[in-house]
């Protein structure tokens, strides 16, 4: 076979009529086209087939980034070759369901407007996908719900390949965060004492330690948040007059989808809970006028705690609101009442006025770990609102140190421990001191855990004022100086509570006194003095 070429390409199936009698699939090619010149866009029939898509491979000389057709391409795609034997990487591509949008009551032009922003969003979507190390790719047998056809038994006894989440260990602080660990409700990650890891066997997948690690060390194959940002921007393109105000339906892989208003554009994520306030914040950004969070009836299919997400939506209304805009543009909708009210929250959305901005631009990003703290300060720009005010409703992803300085040594134990360097301890004109950034704090009381004087506290709340402020000094005490070489080397304080501690006198006080440096040349003198003994 010719090697292939290095672009990646769109590949849509007539499905024997049942998607070309619905959607004029040369105007939608020419479209793409138009849309990106370098990008492939082929015609075929039966791609559930993977010979049918290895010809066009062979014919193009291109793999494919998107597939669209019918409903048993997810499941055909899955059921191929081992990935390592597949003409194509299957996790690489994007799936698009022609024929269920085709099967949907939409008028003709804004079926064929919503087809083009489905496929265009997938474009951007697997534009992003980076690859992955193939310890990320684990084998593995679902687990049937309810009853099942002959068919569908002979699917679940065959091992499927599924992706997990991973961890770049050159971003990652090991032991000294462990805010994922205490996350993951299925107990995949675990450390060794230097290296943290995951156990793909035990990963549900969910993805919530993607937006939990500080450092942006945890990475998911096919929902990176760089992923799902793209298609957020695909799916909310502003070109069409069709199709508004336009929505974002945020799914929960586990609902079967619904059937939705034509200006209803789904995103699909493994768990709700991997759903950030940036994310959410970013979609507005970019000129969605409502969000829903689509639920699953009852609880999570992957049993895990749904208050977080659930705060995350309420945490986000409190900023709306904060800002003047209409809280119920973010919304939770559980599966058992989406007949009602998904309608129900589309026609809320109809009825308000469009969210008015003083700038058409999206908001970029560059730092990714100041995410959330930039996309704040830049709606509330764009918004021609002023950066003040306290929200402390739902999950709030900031928190504030409380310090009781009467207490406070300055050992700086607290700052060691602070995964995002949201405490820094300076050294300043003979000085020690505790300086604090909440743009950088996410709540995760580290901090607190590590005071020995027991006289610090994190609350959760963010102060909007405080993001774009200087680091608040939240400590500051006189530094002690070596009684031998004179150099200052430990906070003052400190060294009296260690001695009060300790009931140090005499010479134990006077080591007390003196700087590690000079303590260890005296270890060395005193030894030099033994061996000529």
């Amino acid at each position: 076979m010719p090697t292939v070429s290095s672009g990646r390409a769109v590949f849509l199936c007539r499905c024997n009529g049942r998607v070309s009698s619905k959607l004029p699939l040369e105007e939608i090619r020419s479209w793409l086209l138009a849309m990106n010149p370098g990008l492939t866009v082929a015609i075929g029939d039966d791609l559930c087939q993977s010979e049918t898509v290895s010809q066009l491979i062979q014919e193009h000389l291109v793999l494919p980034a998107v597939l669209a057709g019918c409903s048993h391409l997810r499941s055909e795609v899955a059921l191929w070759q081992e990935p390592e034997k597949c003409a194509f990487d299957p996790d690489s591509v994007g799936i698009v369901d022609l024929v269920r949008e085709a099967a949907a009551s939409y008028a003709d032009a804004h079926l064929i407007e919503r087809a083009k922003i489905l496929l265009w969003a997938q474009v951007k979507r697997q534009g992003r996908f980076e690859g992955f190390p193939a310890s990320a790719r684990r084998a593995h047998f679902a687990r049937a719900q309810g009853e099942i056809s002959r068919r569908d038994l002979f699917q679940w006894l065959i091992p499927k390949y599924r992706v997990t989440p991973y961890i770049d260990a050159s971003k990652c602080l090991g032991d000294r965060c462990r805010i994922c660990r205490a996350g993951c409700e299925s107990g995949a990650i675990t450390s060794d004492g230097k290296v943290v890891s995951i156990d793909g066997a035990k990963c549900s997948g969910c993805g919530v330690c993607t937006i939990s690690c500080p450092r942006q060390a945890v990475l998911y194959p096919n929902f990176s948040l760089g992923q799902l940002e793209a298609e957020m921007e695909g799916l909310l393109l502003n070109s069409s007059e069709y199709l508004k105000p336009r929505i974002i339906a945020v799914m929960c892989q586990s609902v079967p989808h619904p059937v939705m208003d034509a200006n209803v554009m789904p995103l699909i994520v493994p768990c709700l809970g991997m759903v950030s306030p940036g994310l959410i914040l970013h979609a507005l950004d970019l000129g969605a006028q409502g969000l829903a969070l689509i639920a699953a009836k009852d609880k999570c299919q992957l049993k895990l705690d749904c208050s977080n997400w659930r705060g995350t939506v309420q945490f986000l209304q409190r900023l709306l609101e904060h800002w003047g805009i209409e809280p119920e543009r973010v919304s939770a909708i559980e599966e058992d009442n989406l007949a009602q009210g998904l309608p129900r929250f589309c026609r809320r959305i109809a009825e308000l006025k469009p969210i008015s901005f003083t700038s058409s631009q999206s908001t970029a990003i560059p730092d990714k770990s100041l995410g959330l703290p930039a996309a704040i300060l830049a709606m509330s720009e764009k918004l021609g609102a002023q950066a003040t005010g306290r929200i402390a409703a739902g999950t709030v992803p900031f928190g504030r140190i409380a310090l009781d300085a009467a207490k406070c040594t300055g050992c700086a134990a607290c700052a060691a421990q602070c995964p995002t360097d949201a405490l820094a301890n300076l050294s300043v004109a003979g000085s020690c001191r505790l300086v604090f950034r909440q743009e950088s704090c996410i709540g995760c009381g580290q901090c607190a855990d590590a005071c020995p004087e027991q006289c610090l506290r994190v609350v959760k709340v963010l102060d909007v004022d405080k993001l774009s402020h200087e680091p608040q000094t939240i400590f500051e005490g006189e530094l002690a100086h070596c009684r031998v070489c004179g150099a200052p080397f430990a906070p003052k304080a400190m060294i009296e509570a260690v001695r009060s501690r300790l009931g140090a006198a005499g010479e134990a006080a006077l080591r007390l006194e003196t700087c590690p440096g000079c303590r260890q040349k005296g270890r060395t003198r005193l030894a030099n003095s033994s061996m000529r003994a």
